[in-house]
C-alpha cells in the first residue's frame, strides 16, 4: 500500500502514477490499478532538492482531505531524551515479544 514510499518500484506495480509541474514543484498523482481496491486519488506536491511531500490531497468518493506541511527541517538533530518514555504513576507495564 501507501506505506511502501521509498520503494518506488513497488508503488508503480500497485498504482497508476502521473506527474505534472505546478509552479516550482511537481504534483504526483496516484490511483489504485486494481479495481477491487478502494477508489481514491492521492496527489502529492513535492519539490527539489529532496522531493518530500509538502502538500497532500486525497479524494475518496465525496470526501476530500488536504494536508499542508511547512517549517520542516530535514534530518534535523533530535535529542535522545525526545524518545524517552516515562510511564505515568500507577501505569501497568506490559512486556511483549521474547522475554
Amino acid at each position: 500500500g501507501l506505506t511502501q514510499f521509498g520503494s518506488y518500484a513497488k508503488l508503480r506495480e500497485k498504482y497508476s502514477i502521473s506527474a505534472a509541474t505546478a509552479a516550482a514543484a511537481y504534483v504526483v498523482t496516484l490511483r489504485p490499478k486494481d479495481i477491487k481496491d478502494i477508489p481514491f486519488t492521492l496527489e502529492l506536491t513535492v519539490a527539489e532538492p529532496d522531493f518530500i511531500p509538502t502538500r497532500t490531497h486525497m479524494t475518496l468518493n465525496e470526501m476530500e482531505v488536504t494536508t499542508t506541511l511547512g517549517n520542516m527541517q530535514v534530518n534535523a538533530a533530535i535529542e535522545a531524551k525526545v524518545f524517552m518514555f516515562e510511564p505515568p504513576a500507577g501505569a501497568t507495564l506490559m512486556k511483549t515479544g521474547p522475554q
